[in-house]
């Protein structure tokens, strides 16, 4: 590659110069001709337009080098006098513009403009009155107008079309004059000349702008629109304008462009995710259709040649057989910044060899040459499979490791000394870039594709040095885990000791076996309102039924069939907005007040001692959707948002460097060892996603999901012991030994296209989703089975079309679980030499059998595919996770998330998105108990469908079923629900003594001691209630006057309350492949499960009668019971689980706003509470309990037998033991006013009494704004 500048200025070279004749010797003419011109005809013909950001702020929040405008722009180039027009070429919508009858060109919109500052002919001035000319070269400006002079001098410093893709606001951007002429400089033009002479030809050239320019925005429900930098990190990053460097860059279209388009349209859509270029047609007599819209993948070119150019061949212009073909490779370069090796160090001058040393990383070399490898293995074997003659060279994948190149890069990496730069869109990279960002950016995989064809002209693979910093978390953690640090210096004087043994010992004793279930699976099929309703009644689905799923599909069968009749049975609730209203109806009330804490608005990003404007009472009230959006809209539009532009940030990968950190905890390693092993890891899975990206694949988040196709080590490991089998449940296969020092979950994936819950590329590479994707989208291969051992269609089928979860219901309802596969086939399920490549030409219209050829008759591998548009909805599809199974699945979760309290509620000084305290709710809340309350979903909805068409003994039986039922599902919704209820309960980090209440009832509560506690509970067990500011290690002041700045942790009360949102959400969210397209309008909660154990839960809460649900301790340990069992053991040692009275109102305002079905208002007739003489329904005496305040007069009532009995029972003997009661005593006071218990006096009672009375008032408040009348009068 030559120098940019002598290219820039070749042409100052090549202007023919007549010279004069004499006697003298002639002297070479003066050349006068200033720089940085260009030949007019040099702009001729089409080009494609790209731009790339390649420098921004340190301080920008919301864009980052890499960013641009990845669909290339199809230009040409409009001379004018005062202006350079760089206009689209490309109609929006194709056949359009009607200009092309009329002999006329389509001139489409201004996508750049350059100020032109002359036109000019280059010659020998000459005399104008003789004609003499002078020995001089010059500038003319004068001779010819200005449209036929052969130069021009364009003003490049500035585009005046500000780039106004992706990030950045169009209407609040303007151009900055930015031009750099110093030879070498990174942002000096580039114009590339191929040949010599008069047969040179401008190939492609690039110059580097600047824009000052402020974020873009996006749509965020009842807020409007947004900027794009409120999603991201803000203290060290700003939401204003600021400068940014972009780089302009215009290839020529190629001649005889080889590149085949590949339609993506249809049902195979469903199968690989490909990016693509769309684009609509006109029809003169149809107009615009749905069905005329072009859809092209987007893929690199691989081939030399692809149809006969053979003019004197019969078969000009068809098709090239692939036997023909020679293939080319697909190359990619790292970029001028990328830490060098050895090689590059010893290829520069000696005196820079020393300093070129201190950079040379090993790690990310060896990282590029093992992704270089993966993907060459698969590119080059479907070449071997298609037939096709491999490039010069053997390698189909090709990364160039030395920017510039040196001696002994591969040849097509270019000349020795060539250099591409970043912005140049005729290369791809794999660039390293060191920039600072708060956001935490890991990697990026941008693609500049053909907005005609949709051809990759080149790919990126961007990786950020966040990933160091994530290495050094996790080398941090490892330490932790091993002794390595001091367990009191990791979190300031915090006794970490009890949480390290804890951590060594797993989930063991945390989880309830699927025998614990059987109580909750009775309730629900035979006893649940939905059970006894169609008891007797029942009918199972008929052959007709059976036969429409095994045709279209189960979900298809259950939305056309199904839902629509069990809603007018009042089977399920719509989403009817009834929930938001009752909500929305205490509004201003002192309830509203009640529910936003300090602790919220704190949580919320919101000072708690400002007072609230409207906008931000909006946000925080738990009683309007603002609330809600804040909750799960903030993060899922972030996260869609950077999935849908490939930017792959810390925050999705957080979890799997955690697994990481348990990982190598159990090796022998030192500090160093342990970073360089665990970088490998974080770059080789960042890269080989993000190049994923760049040759076309989409996210593929069932990766994790997709047992059948697993790496063969996974089934190698699995079946080593003789018995595969789900790991609950009766005769469950557990996890060994072999399995567990084999690293068999290391294998448990099917692509790097995941966001994974683990980082599992350490030797195993792409996976086979992956290579499936590139022989289908590149070859046209599809993946059958030699021999599918009988499996019937309809398996092989929703196995694909349902995320892995295979379900009919006929005689009895069944399910297939993943380790049915192997009952079924054997090793065979997995084995390279049971599996071939059928022509997808071959196969049949659904894609489930190839239907000619060789393989005709072969079943097509079914591969699970979740896009990034349909992924977190259910218990599957999941982002993070890891597991086969939803049992497999919820462990691996739940230890994620109890496991690693220590890093997600202590910052210890951290500054990212990941520990801001005003992201703590809106963070979690989405990643964890939204989640939870997600995975219900379907559990819920179907349970209660099917009891129209099972018997009680028939549920039972599938529900607890592991191989051919939902067991597996039964123990994972068991552990979500206690979960959240666990997390609800969960007591404070302190001291416990047994304290007794005027009743003489016992609890552990806070000692305020030094000494006699019962039990110490730390934050293995238990978790700090309230947000407290750290006086530093051993107690010195560290902050000093700056005690803000040292956050200690923030308060799992915060995590009390987002228990309770997600055990009360009735709000589904579902796309049509994850379950039936109107699910979506269903209500759908934990109620419709559990209603009898929130019941007794919700009693338990008003009454404050701990001793079923509160955690207790039973051999000196801490214990909760199954919250989803009958709740009738009564435990000693109570433990104080810190149910405070904001807790118990947040419970009974979303309770009683959600907590109501067709079948079953139980919730809300046990917890109203009316005022007599107001909005009291009519009730019988034997119906109702009431009880008179005896400070305001007013007499509450409630219906006996529930919550709100229990707390006016309460109430009613706390007045007996009160002043109260002696003062209005008039005969046998001694039995009608007993004396309180212990040291208790009546004047401490008064004090509890009214303290009480504050949430009886508030319920009665409640009831009434929320219209609850009588419950049975309609």
């Amino acid at each position: 590659m030559e120098d940019p500048m002598s290219r820039y200025s070749l042409s100052l070279l090549l202007v023919p110069v007549a010279f004069v004749g004499g006697c003298a010797e002639s002297l070479d003419p003066v050349n006068r001709v200033q720089p940085n011109y260009i030949q007019k005809s040099d702009l001729d013909g089409y080009w494609l337009y790209g731009r790339t950001v390649v420098d921004v702020p340190a301080s920008d929040g919301f864009t980052f080098v890499g960013d641009g405008s990845w669909e290339l722009q199809k230009v040409r180039f409009d001379i004018q006098e005062r202006y350079l027009y760089v206009r689209r070429h490309t109609e929006i919508i194709k056949d359009g513009d009607d200009l092309a009858q009329f002999g006329a060109s389509y001139e489409g919109e201004l996508v750049g403009a350059f100020a032109i500052q002359k036109h000019f002919d280059i010659g020998q001035p000459y005399n104008p009155a003789t004609g003499e000319t002078y020995n001089i070269i010059d500038e003319n400006a004068i001779d010819r107008p200005w449209h036929e002079r052969t130069y021009m001098r364009v003003d490049w410093s500035k585009n005046l079309v500000v780039m106004a893709d992706q990030s950045f606001d169009r209407e609040a951007s303007e151009p900055v004059s930015y031009f750099v002429q110093t030879e070498g400089h990174a942002d000096a033009p580039l114009f590339d000349y191929d040949g010599d002479g008069d047969a040179k030809t401008l190939d492609y050239f690039d110059v580097t702008t600047r824009m000052f320019a402020k974020a873009a925005t996006r749509d965020y429900g009842s807020w409007g629109r947004v900027p794009l930098c409120w999603f991201y990190d803000t203290q060290f990053s700003e939401c204003g304008p600021g400068m940014y460097t972009i780089r302009n860059s215009f290839m020529k279209v190629p001649v005889n462009n080889p590149y085949e388009p590949a339609p993506y349209k249809g049902k195979e859509t469903d199968h690989f995710g490909y990016f693509w270029t769309d684009r609509f047609a006109y029809d003169g007599q149809e107009g615009i259709r749905q069905q005329n819209r072009e859809r092209w993948r987007n893929r690199h070119n691989i081939w030399e040649k692809t149809v006969v150019d053979d003019e004197s061949a019969d078969n000009f212009g068809d098709p090239l057989p692939m036997e023909e073909r020679t293939a080319k490779p697909i190359v990619y370069h790292v970029n001028p910044k990328f830490p060098p090796d050895a090689a590059a160090c010893d290829a520069k001058p000696e005196d820079e060899q020393a300093a070129c040393r201190e950079r040379i990383d090993g790690v990310l070399h060896e990282v590029i040459r093992d992704v270089a490898e993966d993907y060459d293995e698969v590119f080059s074997g479907m070449i071997e499979e298609l037939g096709a003659t491999m490039p010069p060279g053997g390698k189909m994948f090709v990364v160039c490791p030395h920017n510039p190149i040196i001696e002994g890069d591969p040849e097509v990496c270019g000349e020795v000394g060539d250099n591409p730069r970043l912005g140049d869109i005729r290369y791809s990279f794999i660039a390293y870039v060191a920039d600072y960002m708060t956001y935490g950016l890991l990697g990026l995989g941008p693609s500049n594709t053909d907005p005609e064809t949709g051809q990759t002209h080149s790919g990126m693979g961007y990786v950020y040095h966040h990933n160091d910093t994530a290495a050094w978390d996790v080398t941090q953690m490892v330490l932790l885990l091993t002794d390595g640090l001091d367990n009191r210096r990791f979190i300031d004087g915090l006794d970490l000791s009890d949480w390290r043994e804890k951590f060594s010992q797993g989930r063991e004793g945390k989880d309830f076996s699927l025998a614990d279930a059987k109580h909750m699976v009775e309730k629900i099929t035979k006893e649940s309102p939905a059970a006894r309703f169609w008891a007797g009644r029942e009918r199972k689905p008929g052959a007709e039924d059976l036969a429409f799923q095994n045709e279209h599909g189960f979900k298809a069968w259950l939305a056309e069939e199904v839902l629509p009749n069990a809603h007018r049975h009042g089977m399920i609730e719509p989403q009817d907005g009834r929930a938001q209203a009752r909500l929305q109806s205490l509004r201003g009330s002192q309830v509203e007040g009640m529910l936003m804490t300090p602790d919220m608005q704190f949580a919320m990003g919101i000072d708690p001692n400002m007072t609230l404007d409207p906008g931000q009472a909006e946000v925080l009230s738990p009683l309007t959707a603002a609330f809600r959006n804040d909750l799960t809209l903030k993060q899922r539009l972030f996260e869609e948002d950077a999935a849908s532009r490939n930017m792959y940030l810390a925050s999705m990968a957080d979890d799997a460097l955690l697994g990481l950190a348990r990982e190598y905890a159990g090796r022998n390693m030192s500090p160093s060892e342990i970073y360089d092993a665990v970088r490998y890891r974080i770059y080789r899975a960042v890269i080989a996603h993000e190049v994923g990206h760049s040759i076309g694949l989409m996210h593929n988040f069932g990766a994790s999901d997709d047992a059948l196709n697993y790496h063969n080590e996974y089934w190698e490991l699995r079946a080593a012991d003789g018995t595969v089998g789900p790991r609950v449940g009766e005769n469950a296969d557990p996890i060994t030994e072999d399995e567990i020092n084999g690293s068999l979950y290391n294998y448990g994936y099917t692509s790097v296209m995941d966001y994974a819950g683990r980082y599992t590329i350490d030797g195993t590479g792409l996976g086979k989703y992956d290579r499936a994707a590139i022989y289908w989208g590149y070859g046209g291969l599809v993946e059958v089975f030699e021999d599918h051992h009988g499996v019937e269609d309809y398996v092989l089928q929703d196995w694909a079309a349902d995320d892995g979860e295979v379900m009919r219901w006929g005689e009895v309802p069944t399910a297939f679980h993943y380790t049915r596969w192997y009952d079924l086939m054997g090793d065979d399920l997995w084995r390279d030499d049971n599996r071939s490549w059928a022509k997808v030409a071959h196969m049949d219209a659904d894609y489930v059998e190839a239907v000619a050829g060789p393989h005709n008759g072969k079943k097509r591998v079914p591969y699970v595919y979740c896009s990034h548009n349909r992924y977190n909805l259910g218990d599957s599809c999941l982002t993070r996770d890891w597991g086969a199974d939803p049992a497999e699945r919820i462990m691996g979760l739940l230890d994620t998330y109890d496991t690693w309290y220590i890093t997600r509620a202590f910052p210890r000084g951290k500054i990212s998105s990941s520990y801001f305290w005003w992201n703590y709710v809106p963070r979690n809340y989405s990643r964890i108990y939204d989640r939870l309350k997600s995975w219900h979903d379907v559990y819920g909805l179907y349970q209660n469908i099917m009891q129209r068409y099972y018997t009680g003994e028939e549920l039972e039986a599938f529900f607890s079923n592991t191989t051919n039922g939902w067991g597996t599902q039964t123990f994972a919704i068991q552990a979500a629900f206690n979960h959240l209820v666990r997390t609800m309960l969960m007591p404070d980090v302190t001291d416990y003594g047994p304290e007794t209440d005027f009743e003489g009832n016992s609890m552990l509560k806070e000692w305020p001691y030094v000494s006699g506690a019962d039990i110490d509970l730390g934050v293995a067990d238990a978790r700090y209630y309230s947000t407290r500011w750290s006086y530093g290690y051993n107690g010195q002041r560290d902050c000093g006057y700056f005690w803000s700045d040292c956050l200690h942790h923030i308060g799992f009360y915060l995590d009390k309350i987002m228990a309770i949102h997600a055990l009360t959400d009735t709000q589904t969210n579902f796309v049509g492949r994850a379950t039936p397209e109107d699910v979506r309008e269903w209500q759908v909660g934990y109620f419709n499960s559990f209603s009898d154990q929130i019941k007794t839960i919700s009693t338990a809460l008003m009454s404050g009668d701990m001793s079923r649900v509160g955690p207790y301790v039973e051999d000196g340990k801490l214990q909760f019971p199954n919250y989803t069992g009958p709740l009738d053991t009564v435990h000693e040692q109570v433990v104080d689980p810190y149910a405070t009275f904001t807790i118990q109102l947040y419970w009974q305002v979303l309770g009683l706003a959600r907590f109501q079905t067709g079948y079953d208002p139980s919730f809300t007739e046990s917890n109203s509470i009316w005022v007599v003489g107001a909005d009291d329904p009519v009730l019988n005496d034997n119906q109702r309990v009431s009880f008179e305040d005896p400070d305001s007069g007013m007499t509450y009532m409630a219906l006996d037998g529930g919550a709100a009995a229990a707390l006016l029972g309460k109430a009613k003997r706390m007045y007996d033991r009160s002043t109260h009661c002696i003062a209005a005593c008039v005969e046998d006071c001694e039995a009608a006013c007993p004396e309180p218990h212990g040291d208790f006096t009546r004047d401490a009672v008064d004090v509890e009494l009214t303290k009480l009375m504050q949430l009886v008032k508030a319920a009665s408040v409640v009831t009434h704004e929320m219209d609850f009348g009588d419950p049975y009068s309609p």
